[in-house]
């Protein structure tokens, strides 16, 4: 599963013509932030789960 998401990123990436280096992830699970971060990519976890009371 991990080298799907890396090679999405890279793929990505590569098709904007940015290194993965200088690529900014948004992501909520740990597998994501696992994948972005083999890619080479920054990462910023994000929260997705809904607080309860609401």
């Amino acid at each position: 599963m991990t080298a799907i998401f890396n090679y999405s990123e890279s793929f990505t990436s590569e098709k904007l013509g940015v290194a993965t280096e200088q690529c900014l992830v948004f992501e909520d699970s740990d597998s994501g932030i696992q994948s972005a971060l083999a890619a080479g990519c920054k990462v910023i976890s994000v929260n997705n789960q809904t607080p309860t009371g609401l």
